[in-house]
């Protein structure tokens, strides 16, 4: 498959397809797109781009090396998404003028060549994780974060799929950068909330306390921002829509105490919530329940403690087994 500058930006928007997302990661994860003696100053825009679709080409021309993984430590996905991103970002970084920016992106391209963990979560699994500089990230089921091992002295980047609720550590000289493919979300302490899920058709940033940047669709042209507050949520689209609202902002990591908040959610949406929290695909067999809405909360939630409250509001009716949940 050719790697296209067109492919590389469904990538980055979260529009590929599995065999597309395959295809890209495997060749991030073997080629680096920066060299270190080479770091562009202003003019030299145009030198980087050759160089980076010269590694286009001559990937094109190499045959498939298959990803090796281990049970908790994976070495493709995210983390090839993350040198991706990286080399992709120093590019549109310089070539949109924004050349003042030099030091951060020289961090950022060193941090391609960094050693990176990644952390994954099944359905219906949980993990707190604490990284480098002490901060620390509670990951919801079927999420992934990158990060590395040693967070370089001018940024600290880390790469999320999925939810998360992050507390950061202050830390002036280095702020601390979520990049998800939809988003990128800035901060220096602070503690939010942040749902990128890659098959989801927006990214949501919920602010607890402290102030974040959001910026949507960070490395296209006319990437847009807005600044969060405490109890503001902001909203990125695919299409590079930005919107902010008022929202009581512990509703949003409600999952963090074992809480499962469904909020005026249509069905179809509430079965991908109980997909990723019960770890059991979730069938809706009738085209009549399409547009039905549900809104309830439930402590240490059971399957059928939730599918029973469903089908009173609702009015339906549920099959539940070891894999599937249907509602007729």
């Amino acid at each position: 498959m050719d790697i296209t500058p067109e492919l590389l930006n469904r990538y980055r928007k979260g529009l590929c397809s599995p065999a597309q997302m395959r295809a890209v990661e495997a060749w991030a994860e073997r080629h680096e797109m920066v060299d270190d003696a080479d770091f562009p100053l202003p003019g030299r825009e145009a030198e980087l781009e050759q160089e980076i679709w010269t590694s286009l080409d001559n990937y094109r021309q190499k045959p498939p090396v298959r990803a090796m993984h281990s049970r908790r430590w994976f070495t493709g996905g995210i983390t090839a998404a993350a040198t991706l991103v990286v080399a992709a970002g120093v590019l549109l970084f310089l070539y949109h003028g924004r050349s003042g920016k030099n030091n951060a992106l020289l961090a950022e391209k060193n941090a391609v060549k960094a050693v990176w963990d990644t952390i994954k979560t099944l359905a219906g699994e949980r993990r707190t994780v604490q990284l480098p500089d002490g901060s620390q990230v509670i990951l919801n089921s079927g999420s992934e974060l990158a990060y590395s091992r040693q967070f370089s002295t001018a940024a600290r980047n880390v790469f999320l799929s999925g939810e998360a609720f992050f507390t950061v550590v202050a830390d002036a000289r280095r702020p601390f950068t979520i990049h998800s493919p939809l988003t990128q979300v800035q901060v220096l302490g602070t503690s939010f909330n942040m749902q990128a899920y890659a098959e989801d058709t927006a990214a949501w940033v919920t602010v607890e306390e402290g102030k974040v940047a959001l910026t949507s669709l960070p490395y296209m042209q006319g990437a847009r921002s807005i600044t969060l507050i405490a109890g503001e949520q902001g909203v990125a689209g695919q299409s590079g829509s930005l919107r902010s609202r008022n929202v009581y902002a512990g509703n949003y990591h409600a999952w963090t105490r074992n809480q499962l908040l469904i909020q005026d959610k249509t069905l179809p949406e509430t079965a991908l919530l109980l997909q990723r929290w019960f770890n059991k695909k979730v069938v809706i067999d009738s085209n009549a329940l399409q547009h039905e809405r549900f809104t309830g909360r439930f402590n240490n939630p059971q399957p059928e403690q939730v599918l029973k409250a469903i089908a009173f509001v609702v009015k339906c009716r549920y099959s539940i087994n070891d894999q599937e949940i249907h509602l007729y």
